[in-house]
């Protein structure tokens, strides 16, 4: 059936000024299918398509032979099989937790907590960068009080947090919780959130404990923590976060997530969370992935890859900060990458996240360059981030060769390089 004329004008003209500021959002395939070098795709420890997670599912699958296809039901209603109840127990006892729950998705696992948990007289305060799946969750949440605090800004949250106690004298009280969300790593900057910092800050300004902290491990899991448990683990504060999300589309190359909580907690959201009651339960293959990745995730092989992919950033950076035109570039504002700092600093962990920030309306340009060059990245414009911060993002991976990383750099440079201006050894000492 054709559409009404009159509703097919009105969204050709809801979508002309995304299009005349190049906004649109498109299908893209795969590096592997472009014949590219995957330097954007998530999947950060190369486990996704590697003959060792490969290996370990076909075992799987031959351990359980006469798994069903589908399960032609919710996770109520019979779609919670022994398997699925032994993984989650096995994944939340790995991360030190009391109680996992399995969703399809990280985004629905951040719908389902942050729509499900906050009550009335509740309030959320969130990280100003936070994900667009916590966004999406606290809009249908019976939260009183929604509240941004400036992004990875202890002290921004006890100041917003002192406003909201003013604001609720039932959360001064105690007798209202206060959820406090926040991500261990951010997906658009690369940058690692002070997670002890502000734990303590949140603790402080509410002495009665009417705290639920949620973090999210989306970017973390994986590649830091004991076998790649994450940063809560990583830093012995899983058991501050009532509420962590994990999840196994990303660095590790599966798919779903899990929440992990307490019994309390998990027994609310099966009974309360929509988006889990009546999604139907996906099928064993599903889980048996995510077993299979997190299998290989915590043996000799996910230790060498975290190793290796420590090993590709540095290189990465190392390259960039040799290279001969590199400060001309840097200093010429055509282009930012923020994460250099912890490279300069010598930070032990360096995140796989590396945001090449370019002037408005550049970052379409050099994200056609590199890919004309055979290599795959994404450039990332408003409304993901903001209009002077758009940016292409590279993704760094166990898998890239010292010799792509190095043509990486050379293209970056060299595209840079045509719309920096001279700059004489006279205007250097001015800029100094």
């Amino acid at each position: 059936m054709a559409l009404p004329s009159a509703y097919r004008e009105n969204l050709e003209a809801a979508l002309d000024p995304s299009r005349q500021k190049g906004q649109i959002f498109k299908l893209t395939a795969p590096a592997d299918e472009l014949g590219c070098v995957d330097f954007g795709s998530n999947n950060t420890l190369s486990l996704g398509g590697s003959a060792a997670t490969r290996e370990e599912f076909l075992r799987e699958l031959a351990r359980n032979p006469n798994f069903a296809i589908g399960t032609g039901g919710s996770r109520l209603l019979g779609g919670t099989t022994q398997y699925i109840d032994e993984l989650e127990r096995d994944l939340a006892h790995f991360y030190n937790a009391d109680e996992g729950l399995i969703l399809p998705s990280g985004y629905e696992g951040n719908v389902a907590i942050h729509a499900t948990l906050p009550q009335t007289g509740d309030a959320i305060l969130h990280d100003a960068k936070i994900h667009a799946s916590t966004r999406d969750g606290m809009r249908s949440s019976k939260a009183h009080i929604i509240r941004p605090f400036a992004h990875n800004d202890p002290q921004s949250l006890y100041d917003v947090l002192e406003e909201v106690k003013l604001l609720e004298p039932a959360i001064a009280d105690g007798l209202n919780t206060v959820f406090v969300t926040i991500e261990s790593i951010y997906s658009m900057d690369g940058d690692v959130a002070p997670v002890a910092e502000i734990v303590n800050e949140a603790k402080r300004a509410l002495p009665k404990g009417n705290l639920v902290m949620i973090l999210d491990e989306a970017h973390s899991h994986g590649i830091v923590g004991p076998s790649g448990a994450g940063l809560a683990c990583q830093l012995g504060l899983e058991h501050e976060f009532a509420v962590r999300l994990h999840t196994f589309g990303k660095a590790i190359g599966a798919g779903g997530g899990i929440i992990l909580c307490d019994g309390l907690i998990k027994r609310y959201l099966v009974s309360h969370a929509r988006n889990f009651m009546f999604t139907t339960a996906p099928a064993f293959t599903f889980f048996a992935t995510i077993k299979a990745a997190v299998t290989v995730m915590i043996s000799e092989e996910g230790d060498w890859r975290r190793k290796q992919l420590q090993d590709r950033i540095h290189h990465f950076y190392d390259l960039l900060f040799h290279h001969p035109q590199w400060e001309h570039v840097r200093r010429s504002g055509i282009l930012s990458i923020p994460t250099t700092e912890h490279f300069a600093k010598g930070s032990s962990f360096l995140v796989p996240i590396i945001p090449i920030i370019t002037q408005p309306g550049y970052s379409h340009e050099l994200e056609k360059w590199l890919l004309d060059r055979g290599m795959h990245t994404h450039g990332v414009r408003y409304p993901v981030v903001p209009m002077a911060k758009e940016r292409v993002r590279v993704m760094m991976h166990v898998e890239n060769t010292v010799d792509q990383i190095e043509a990486l750099v050379k293209s970056i440079i060299e595209w840079a390089d045509q719309y920096a201006p001279s700059l004489s050894p006279t205007t250097f000492k001015l800029r100094l």
